[in-house]
């Protein structure tokens, strides 16, 4: 018969009654309990974000519509030819003298002739480019003003031309982006579109008339 030896545990002991199967083992020593001053605190979560850097008061843009045009314009850059000639056919449908500018377009003069002009696309086409090059430069202030201006001041070489006629593009410029959005062309890209050829035109005619730069600060 085998016997199973058990250590004796004396009576009022305070491991009496305990399983020796739940007692700790005496290697198990508690940590000694830290007051509450010296308990160390949480893990910093790291550095603070980088404040965004201050909006340059020569866009009147923030920096959420300026991403929001950049997407929205992408969906113009793939239909160049359709807005800007639809740009153009408005353009002339309410400033039919504005075709005498255009001495290979001042014989075109029905609806149907301009839509079909390669000579009224190709000039529409290199119009939008020259939007296209302003819009995706926002984010570079200094390089989007400098080639605006610059295209203002292409215009003093046109005979007869006045720094009013480039306001006359602002309403057929918003009505071809309409088209070709369709619903994407919502009340807050309107406003955008709106504020941003605002933005584009006068710096064009800035530079026509040869204004004096504005500081960034």
């Amino acid at each position: 018969m085998t016997h199973q030896f058990r250590a004796e545990i004396p009576k009022g002991s305070p491991e009496e009654g305990v399983s020796s199967s739940t007692r700790p083992p005496p290697w198990a020593a508690r940590s000694p309990r830290l007051p509450r001053t010296e308990r160390p605190g949480p893990e910093p979560c790291g550095a603070a974000p980088a404040a965004p850097p201050p909006q340059d008061p020569r866009i009147p843009l923030t920096v959420r519509q300026k991403f929001s045009i950049s997407k929205s314009w992408k969906a113009i850059a793939r239909a160049m030819d359709q807005t800007g000639v639809a740009m153009f056919v408005k353009l002339f449908e309410e400033n039919k003298e504005f075709l005498a500018l255009f001495e290979k377009l001042k014989h075109l003069e029905t609806r149907e002739a301009q839509e079909e002009s390669e000579e009224l696309k190709e000039h529409a086409v290199s119009v939008m480019n020259s939007l296209d090059e302003a819009i995706n430069s926002l984010e570079n202030v200094d390089q989007c003003i400098d080639f605006l201006r610059s295209v203002g001041k292409r215009h003093r070489k046109i005979n007869g031309f006045k720094s009013e006629y480039f306001w006359k593009m602002e309403a057929p410029f918003l009505a071809a982006v309409k088209e070709t959005l369709d619903d994407r062309y919502t009340e807050n890209m309107e406003s955008i579109y709106k504020t941003t050829i605002h933005f584009i035109l006068q710096t064009v005619v800035d530079g026509f008339e040869d204004k004096p730069l504005q500081n960034s600060a």
